[in-house]
Order: structure tokens, then C-alpha cells, then sequence
């Protein structure tokens, strides 16, 4: 081989992994990111430790929905793995002891995990404002042996128990 075509052939290589970096770093910020699952409060759906991926584009287009989980930012920007289980909340909706403020400037959700003797949730820091949902979690790639998409239920028999 000629020095040119080695570096012709360098070069198309370089070019091939930037553009694959660059496609990566895209999808990656915008269209989904791979997350671990840190803790106990969303077994048995999601368990310590499972890699998923989170959906950026949906909250972008529309509000979370009953049964989904989501990627939010907790209290502190702290962020958590949480079911949607009410919301948007309708103005002073109570909630338990909790009221919905009565002005609120965005959507209100309740959020809570699974496995609620585990959760730090709603019942602890109150209704989550719509503009600290990150993501909807929408498929587990590990461990391989539960690989698949993520479940989204409305049954009240499966949310947790009220």
C-alpha cells in the first residue's frame, strides 16, 4: 500500500469514529440516556443495580402519564426513579394530608416507587412540578435475563397499595 492511500485510509477511519462519537454524544443528550437503577424503592419492576434507557423526547411533547416511570429530579436536584400514580393535579386536590397548592405555575404529579416501605416519594416531599421530569423510563438492557421494555400500568391492583 502507497503512503497516500494509508493515510486516505487513516483519515476515513478518523472520520468514521468521529462521526460515530458525535452520533452518540446526539442520541445520547437528546433522544435517550442509559441510567442505573440506585436503590430498592421500584422493586420488583426495576431492581438495584438494572441499567436502563430514558426516553427525553416524550416530556418534551406531553405530560407524564398515570403508571409510567419516570427520571425526575427529587428534592435537592437529587434524581429519582419514580412511578406516576396521580396528575396533573386539579387546583387544592388533597391528597392524603397533602393539598395541591392553589396557584401552582406548572402540572403537579404525584410520584411514588413500588416498593413504598423503601420510597422517598410524594409522601415525603409532596406533589413534583412538571418541569423536574427528566425522562420516561422505557427499557431495561440489564441484567440480560429481564432485558425488554418497560411495563407502563394503570392497574391499581399492580400501583402501590394507597
Amino acid at each position: 500500500m502507497r503512503r497516500g492511500s494509508q493515510r486516505r485510509a487513516v483519515l476515513a477511519v478518523a472520520a468514521v469514529l468521529a462521526g460515530t462519537a458525535l452520533a452518540v454524544l446526539a442520541v445520547t443528550r437528546w433522544v435517550a440516556i442509559p441510567w442505573m437503577v440506585v436503590g430498592h424503592s421500584m422493586a420488583p419492576a426495576l431492581e438495584h443495580g438494572d441499567l436502563v434507557l430514558i426516553d427525553r423526547w416524550s416530556y418534551g411533547r406531553r405530560d407524564p402519564r398515570l403508571g409510567e416511570i419516570a427520571l425526575l429530579d427529587g428534592p435537592g436536584g437529587l434524581p429519582l426513579v419514580k412511578r406516576v400514580i396521580r396528575g396533573p393535579l386539579a387546583r387544592g386536590e388533597r391528597i392524603g394530608d397533602l393539598v395541591d397548592p392553589t396557584k401552582p405555575r406548572e402540572p403537579l404529579f404525584w410520584v411514588e416507587g413500588d416498593n413504598r416501605a423503601l420510597s422517598a416519594d410524594s409522601r415525603q416531599f409532596g406533589p413534583v412540578p412538571r418541569g423536574r421530569f427528566r425522562g420516561r423510563v422505557f427499557f431495561r438492557y440489564w441484567p440480560l435475563s429481564t432485558a425488554g421494555p418497560i411495563r407502563t400500568t394503570t392497574d391499581p391492583a399492580t400501583l402501590p397499595v394507597r
